[in-house]
């Protein structure tokens, strides 16, 4: 097995961090002490193909797989560790769920445009007594006997 990476990924890598040093770098400051959310930079993103690298085409995404995922995280990250956590909620952490289980219609209308930097997307995760921590969510489950039936699954009101 090689470590080493392909002529392709070797591409792909140099267009991320010229990407990121051209773009990211020079608002990283701004960024990284002011809390400005680089929402243009996510849209050029999107228009450089450089979103949704381990996603299939059909979604939006490249086909290259994770490997290349990682190769933008690298490059992004080396100039702008918050922008890269920006990129990373959005065209990895809500990305993927959708990728992995969403329907043709949810991917076609909550993935493609967050793909194509269109859009941004968003993870939000908490509950009472365990905040963002997911290890400490408890959830409980009780029977009444009511039924959704368009998604034809019990829940408890």
């Amino acid at each position: 097995m090689s470590l080493s990476l392909s002529k392709q990924e070797v591409a792909f890598q140099a267009k991320a961090r010229k990407f990121a040093e051209t773009h990211i770098e020079p608002l990283a400051a701004e960024v990284e002490r002011e809390g400005y959310f680089p929402r243009e930079v996510l849209a050029k993103m999107g228009r450089e193909r450089l979103l949704g690298a381990p996603f299939p085409k059909s979604d939006g995404g490249l086909g290259l797989g994770w490997s290349y995922e990682i190769l933008v995280a690298e490059e992004v990250s080396a100039v702008s560790a918050a922008t890269e956590m920006v990129r990373l909620a959005s065209a990895a952490l809500y990305s993927a769920p959708l990728s992995f289980f969403g329907s043709k219609s949810q991917k076609k209308d909550y993935l493609v445009p967050v793909l194509s930097g269109e859009k941004v997307g968003a993870l939000a995760l908490t509950e009472p007594g365990a905040g963002s921590d997911a290890a400490s969510i408890v959830t409980l489950a009780k029977r009444n006997g009511q039924v959704d039936h368009k998604r034809m699954i019990k829940y408890n009101v």
